[in-house]
């Protein structure tokens, strides 16, 4: 048996309890994996809540569960260990410390333990980092990182952050820099500071409505948090700019190699870990409120 956070209705944060369910078995092809941290982040405050636009709110409940959701073990990025390797697994080994992401609509992370495919979405973690530094990157990382290169993004160029202080923002401005953007931020009152110190430029209080009339003309438009529509964006964006948004039609594909690119500037030390606060497995209700807040910074993580 094993502990996980179950989630068996849609509603508040006060719907999901913890509870003793069977311990995954693996199949040939998987790897069972010892999870020692995971985060709550706004996909899964989105999906406990059933929290979407009217109209999308039928097709939401189509892919998750009609009355109820289909897997009620949300959480969908973890770090921890391979505790057993299927027969036809040959490229990991028991005890390696890995992290990843379970993929697509799976979620299960917010578990002690996870079967996945030996193929899947994992990666040896980077060495220096711990369990809650090495999940911190997944999230935010990954779809940062989806959208970024999709905007096709050349060194020196100009890139406005909407909503800079999130797990998807945080990371999209150090990814930025790190590939050679300028990079300015928007954010909240109290995040001014905290943006200027991932790596942006210049940061503006997305509060004060001043900042809509700034002069400034930028390269690359992205909004991070699904609030700042291209009809906006287009008096900030140069003629030949580009813009992407988390709150489009076409969400973020997660790809191994991102992965890799993750750890490989974590560990020139171009990218860090943004964590706002930690929650143990029993209290990841707090961590789900806290979440439905909407002014973390960074991630939220979950220690099992």
């Amino acid at each position: 048996m094993m502990r996980a956070a179950y989630c068996r209705v849609y509603g508040s944060p006060e719907q999901v309890e913890i509870v003793a369910v069977a311990k995954p078995t693996i199949q040939p092809d998987e790897v069972l994996i010892r999870i020692y941290a995971s985060s709550v982040d706004s996909a899964d405050a989105r999906r406990r809540s059933l929290k979407a636009p009217l109209v999308m709110k039928p097709f939401r409940r189509l892919n998750l569960g009609l009355r109820q959701l289909r897997q009620p073990i949300l959480g969908s990025v973890l770090a921890g260990t391979i505790e057993q390797v299927g027969e036809r697994v040959s490229q990991w080994r028991v005890g390696e410390r890995v992290y990843g992401t379970s993929g697509g609509r799976r979620f299960g992370s917010h578990a002690e333990y996870i079967a996945l495919s030996g193929d899947g979405l994992i990666a040896p973690m980077p060495k220096q980092a711990t369990f809650e530094e090495a999940v911190s990157l997944v999230f935010g990382g990954m779809a940062a990182l989806w959208f970024l290169e999709n905007m096709e993004p050349i060194k020196e160029q100009t890139l406005l952050v909407y909503g800079a202080s999130g797990a998807v923002g945080s990371m999209a401005v150090q990814l930025a820099k790190a590939m050679g953007l300028h990079v300015t931020g928007v954010a909240g009152t109290n995040n001014q500071a905290f943006v200027r110190e991932v790596g942006a430029e210049r940061c503006y209080d997305y509060k004060k409505e001043t900042w809509l009339n700034i002069h400034d003309k930028y390269d690359l438009v992205f909004d991070a948090v699904g609030k700042f529509p291209k009809s906006k964006a287009k008096a900030m964006l140069k003629p030949e700019g580009k813009y992407q948004t988390v709150g489009g039609l076409s969400p973020a594909k997660q790809k191994l190699n991102q992965l890799h690119q993750l750890t490989y500037w974590f560990c020139r030390g171009q990218i860090k870990a943004v964590i706002d606060r930690a929650y143990a497995l029993e209290d990841i209700a707090q961590a789900h409120a806290y979440v439905d807040q909407g002014h973390k910074r960074g991630s939220v993580i979950v220690r099992l």
